[in-house]
C-alpha cells in the first residue's frame, strides 16, 4: 500500500521495462528478506525484553530458517494480494477486519493445543495460515513446549 503513496514507487516499477509478474515477485522476495532481517534482530533481543524464555533453543536451526523463508513468502504474497484487491480508501478497514482477527486467532499468543477445551475453535482457527507459522516457530524455538504435531 505504501507504494501507492506520494512516492508513486509502484508506478516506477510498473513502467520499468520488466514484466509485471516480475515486479510482483520482487515484492515477495523483498518481503522474505525483510522477514529474515526482522528475525535476525528480534530473536536475540526477545529474551532481553521478555526475560528468560523456558525451553528456548536454537538447536533446530534448519526448521527455523525454512519457516522464516516460507512464512515470509506466504505472508508477502497475501499482503500483495490484499494490497491490490482492496481499494486504497478501504485499507484501514483491512487492519480491523482481516489482520487483527488473524493475529488474535493465529496462536501467536497461545499454543494451538491450548484450544483443546474449545473444540469448535480449535478446528475453526485452522483456516488461518498464521496458526501453522506460529506452531512451526514454537516447534523450532521451544520444542519442549507443547505444539501442533508436525506430521
Amino acid at each position: 500500500m505504501q507504494d501507492f503513496g506520494w512516492t508513486k514507487e509502484i508506478e516506477d516499477r510498473l513502467l520499468a521495462p520488466i514484466p509485471t509478474p516480475l515486479a510482483a515477485i520482487e515484492k515477495i522476495v523483498a518481503g522474505v528478506l525483510q522477514g529474515i532481517v526482522a528475525a535476525i534482530f528480534v530473536l536475540p533481543i526477545a529474551p532481553l525484553i521478555m526475560g528468560a524464555i523456558p525451553g528456548l533453543t536454537f538447536g533446530n536451526l534448519p526448521l527455523l530458517l525454512l519457516m522464516t523463508i516460507l512464512s515470509g513468502a506466504a505472508f508477502s504474497s497475501i499482503g500483495l494480494y490484499l494490497g491490490t484487491a482492496i481499494a486504497p480508501q478501504q485499507i484501514g478497514l483491512m487492519f480491523s477486519v482481516i489482520l487483527a482477527p488473524m493475529i488474535m486467532f493465529g496462536c501467536a499468543y497461545y499454543p494451538w493445543i491450548g484450544l483443546q477445551h474449545i473444540p469448535a475453535m480449535k478446528y475453526a482457527v485452522l483456516i488461518n495460515p498464521l496458526v501453522y507459522v506460529s506452531e512451526a516457530m514454537r516447534a523450532a524455538l521451544t520444542p519442549s513446549v507443547p505444539h501442533m504435531p508436525s506430521v
